[in-house]
């Protein structure tokens, strides 16, 4: 607070801030004890009376996400659920604000996170396809786009949406999840150098790695998967799955 007052920042409250965007008449509650009961009260007294009134500030729904469905007020309350580990309410406002603006491209960004992290994969490519054709999405969302296709299967538009990130811009990731859609394209000699980049830019990656040892052991190309199951476990000596596909070679 010192720091704002220094710096000239108002500080606002939840309900000031809703009220930026609202000029409905509200019936405010305040009070040490009863304040809720008095809320849910008041609020049925309207309802039963004809008038549409809804209960919010201290219950469940912020006043912020009860003024109708304006765009902003829905963007802001999504991202205060993210920011407080409610992911779940943030995906159903996000949700909703699609719904309402379809166009909203930043709301689909935001919602195509939250739905990667939980691995529900074709919600990210419902959300980042249109993004994508406007040519606005970042690095960390074109690998999001392109993983959640490889894991669909659409192996085709994952690979042109990573070709389509910067040579200096690839890290590990993209080049991994390139090499994934190669090879689910049957384009095994592109699916290995892609993998070999990823090496490249991640010297002890495993993972890279055991997928490539496994693309020489499917290719019979014992040998060269023999060196990359023995790498893999100079770089992780426990991995017993590894051991017992290097013997199976052998």
């Amino acid at each position: 607070f010192t720091l704002a007052d220094h710096l000239e920042v108002p500080v606002v409250s939840e309900l000031d801030l809703a009220a930026v965007w609202d000029d409905r008449r509200i019936a405010a509650v305040t009070g040490t004890n009863g304040k809720t009961t008095v809320t849910t009260l008041v609020t049925t007294m309207l309802g039963r009376s004809g008038i549409r009134a809804l209960a919010t500030g201290n219950t469940e729904i912020p006043l912020v996400e009860a003024i109708d469905d304006d765009p902003e007020v829905l963007f802001y309350a999504a991202n205060h659920y993210t920011k407080t580990g409610k992911d779940a309410k943030a995906v159903a406002l996000l949700q909703r604000l699609v719904d309402l603006k379809p166009k909203f491209r930043e709301a689909r960004r935001r919602l195509a996170t939250l739905q990667f992290t939980a691995g529900n994969y074709a919600e990210v490519v419902e959300h980042l396809r249109p993004v994508n054709r406007q040519i606005e999405l970042n690095v960390s969302e074109r690998r999001q786009f392109a993983f959640s296709l490889v894991e669909l299967g659409e192996f085709r538009e994952a690979i042109d949406v990573l070709l389509a990130i910067q040579p200096n811009e690839r890290d590990h990731d993209c080049y991994l999840c390139l090499a994934h859609a190669h090879a689910g394209q049957g384009e095994v000699s592109k699916a290995e150098l892609a993998y070999r980049r990823a090496i490249d830019e991640k010297p002890n990656s495993i993972v890279a790695r055991l997928h490539l040892a496994r693309l020489y052991r499917s290719g019979n190309q014992p040998d060269k998967a023999k060196i990359l199951f023995k790498e893999i476990l100079e770089l992780e000596p426990g991995m017993a799955d590894v051991q017992r596909e290097l013997e199976g070679i052998e």
